[in-house]
């Protein structure tokens, strides 16, 4: 299908025995930003690796844009940053950023390293070319792995509760940043969230667990405008499309 960057088919991922997701069928368009989300346990995270090429399913397929996951992965069309923001410790928090794209393109990005730093609220001469990740808070980290990912210029962006180590305020910039770098440059983003909020303020559509089916079946179209530098939470509407949210996701 033309318009569709990830197809999930049929996929079933068992450990120890017993199956984590099964008969799990998913799709997500092309430039589309898409929050997932689910209580602790459903699959959010086993699904999440599974589009991310890390993790072959038992059964079913995960394609990206027509070809199987790790081959996307494989030749630099996913990036993603998890909760665990897994920097080397042994270099800057600056190498760590530019790290990825070193790796892919054999050539340090070092503007893009300053932009995607402005863009998660983090000094590129204080807070990473002078500090190692030993050195800075956990939600600092998290955004020097998110800097690592945006800087990798790939078309499929896969986060992983990237936020959670964040104060309120701080997170709410950042999402709204986040968003309408994804926008302008047309990349596909799935995030995982706990928070409705933040899913309201970034996504175009949010895709929920179902418990009556185990699936990942219910899918909620964000209505809220989308207006550039305008804080969506600060729209009218917005209270009672959470009150909305709320309801149908409960």
């Amino acid at each position: 299908m033309a318009n569709v960057e990830i197809e999930v088919s049929g996929l079933m991922t068992a450990r120890g025995g017993r199956a984590i997701l099964e008969n799990i069928d998913l799709t997500i368009g092309k430039g589309r930003l898409v929050a997932l989300i689910g209580p602790s346990g459903c699959g959010k995270t086993t699904l999440m690796r599974a589009m991310a090429g890390l993790d072959a399913p038992d059964r079913g397929a995960v394609l990206v844009d027509g070809e199987r996951a790790h081959a996307a992965l494989q030749r630099g069309r996913i990036s993603m940053a998890f909760q665990d923001p897994a920097l080397l410790p042994w270099l800057s928090c600056w190498r760590n950023a530019g790290w990825l794209a070193l790796m892919r393109y054999d050539q340090f990005p070092t503007a893009t390293v300053e932009k995607f730093a402005a863009l998660v609220k983090l000094d590129a001469e204080r807070d990473l070319k002078r500090k190692y990740p030993s050195e800075i808070s956990g939600g600092e980290r998290q955004r020097v792995a998110l800097i690592r990912a945006l800087s990798a210029r790939s078309s499929v962006l896969l986060l992983d509760e990237p936020f959670s180590a964040l104060d309120h305020g701080l997170r709410v910039q950042i999402v709204a940043n986040l968003r309408e770098r994804l926008l302008e440059a047309s990349i596909t983003c799935v995030l995982v969230t706990h928070d409705l909020r933040d899913a309201l303020h970034f996504a175009d559509e949010v895709i929920g667990f179902n418990v009556q089916t185990a699936r990942f079946d219910k899918r909620w179209p964000v209505r809220l405008p989308r207006i550039r530098e305008v804080r969506i939470r600060d729209d009218p509407s917005f209270a009672d499309e959470a009150s909305e949210l709320y309801k149908w996701a409960g």
